[in-house]
């Protein structure tokens, strides 16, 4: 797979049951290990790196339906998402639009 994404570039990864698409998002995260090749971010290797190193450089992931906390409300699960940034304000800010 060759994929790219840019900063300020939003994109979308669909496909049918099984294909792979948390599997390719798992191993960007470093939840699995590739068989082979690369990936970087801001044209540095990543896959050295530990998932909570990940978290800090930036990449997150946001499951959908039940792998998020049931009892937090959908802006407490994004604001939690938010916790590994390294430089993170006393009171996140959610944009409306991500509503």
């Amino acid at each position: 797979m060759d994929l790219s994404v840019f900063p300020g570039q939003m994109v979308c990864l669909i496909g049918r049951n099984g294909v792979g698409k948390t599997t390719l998002l798992k191993t960007v995260m470093g939840l699995l290990q590739p068989r082979k090749g690369q990936i970087y971010l801001d044209g540095q290797p990543i896959v050295d790196k530990s998932s909570d190193r990940r978290a800090k450089m930036g990449i997150g992931y946001v499951p959908q339906g039940r792998e998020i906390i049931p009892r937090l409300t959908v802006k407490e699960n994004l604001i939690l998402g938010l916790e590994a940034r390294p430089k993170r304000p006393k009171t996140p800010e959610i944009p409306d639009e991500i509503f």
